[in-house]
């Protein structure tokens, strides 16, 4: 594929496109992907040697990228995690080496998704690592997209290796950027979408920001602060209650941790006895039976008094290390 000596510029667009499409088809179709991505590499070289700032190039960048993100995490599902992993790797290398504040949302999401793949294989040191390359992007591009989700990933990584402050801290951003994204959306400081999908917006985001409540609750049900595990169960419960975009199964799922954590908990010190036992069948106090009293050692030898001495007293000297030593009194 040469671009270079073609005269029209409009021909060499709608060739670059229909290549690509085909590209993408085979992608999807045959599965062969070290032909898919050598032909997309050379398409993709073709069009930067004809105009390097082109916008259109970007594009194609961003619609191969998000496909390929997508086909992997579908074979992912499917439990074909080396597959997966070719495409994300591949999705990677070309994201990077176009990097830009355009393409930044992207790699982070390709990140987010490699992360994933390594957590399937249980690999969470390179999943860890993955995560903090994705939130270095965000932060040198300055860019929001995909902020939450990297915050929450790298929550559910670090509870895993057992880190629960470190995961709190990154739940507790999560729901911070969440918040701000709710008051974007509502207050209209994007490009604006139409109201349809405003709320759809809305209605994400409040179960995103839901999630993020959840999370932090189990990271401090980890930690042993039940009370504020329970504090902050309930308010994912209530972030999300008759919310259409949220899965049944999660909101059930939340329900099952806060009445768990309720079983964990001890009655709250402010709770007077009779608080305490409300509710409670009523049952009555038997007290033990008293236990004799032990007697002391010279009390048993006084009281030692065998039959047929005569008024003559026999006292008894016990000794743990010695055998019983006998004396007679002569009253």
């Amino acid at each position: 594929f040469s671009f270079i000596n073609m005269d029209e510029e409009k021909k060499t667009k709608e060739f670059s496109r229909e290549s690509i499409s085909q590209a993408l088809k085979v992608l999807e179709a045959d599965k062969k992907y070290e032909e898919t991505f050598s032909l997309i590499w050379e398409i993709v070289r073709d069009i930067q040697s004809s105009d390097p700032q082109s916008e259109e190039l970007i594009q194609y960048i961003k619609d191969v990228a998000f496909k390929e993100n997508k086909y992997a995490m579908d074979l992912l599902q499917e439990k074909k995690s080396k597959k997966s992993m070719k495409l994300l790797k591949f999705a990677e290398s070309l994201l990077v080496e176009f990097e830009s504040d355009q393409l930044a949302g992207l790699l982070t999401l390709t990140y987010n998704n490699l992360a994933c793949a390594f957590k399937k294989q249980k690999k969470l040191q390179k999943a860890l690592s993955c995560l903090n390359k994705g939130l270095g992007i965000c932060f040198r591009y300055n860019t929001k997209e995909n902020v939450t989700i990297t915050h929450l990933n790298l929550c559910a990584v670090l509870n895993q290796l057992k880190n629960y402050k470190a995961a709190s801290d990154h739940a507790i951003k999560a729901a911070f950027q969440c918040q701000d994204e709710i008051l974007q959306v509502s207050s209209n400081n994007h490009e604006t979408p139409t109201p349809r999908n405003i709320k759809k917006i809305l209605r994400e985001k409040t179960s995103l920001l839901g999630i993020a409540y959840y999370n932090i609750g189990v990271q401090e049900e980890f930690l042993g602060r039940l009370q504020v595990a329970k504090s902050w169960y309930e308010k994912a419960c209530a972030t999300i209650e008759n919310n259409p975009e949220t899965d049944p199964k999660l909101v059930k799922s939340f329900h099952a941790s806060l009445k768990s954590v309720e079983e964990k908990m001890p009655f709250p010190p402010y709770l007077t006895v009779d608080e305490q036992n409300k509710g409670k069948p009523q049952t009555k106090t038997v007290r033990n039976p008293p236990f004799p009293r032990p007697r002391s050692a010279r009390y048993r030898e006084s009281k030692i008094q065998p039959k047929g001495f005569g008024g003559k007293t026999l006292t008894k000297f016990t000794n743990t290390n010695a055998s019983l030593d006998m004396k007679r009194k002569i009253g």
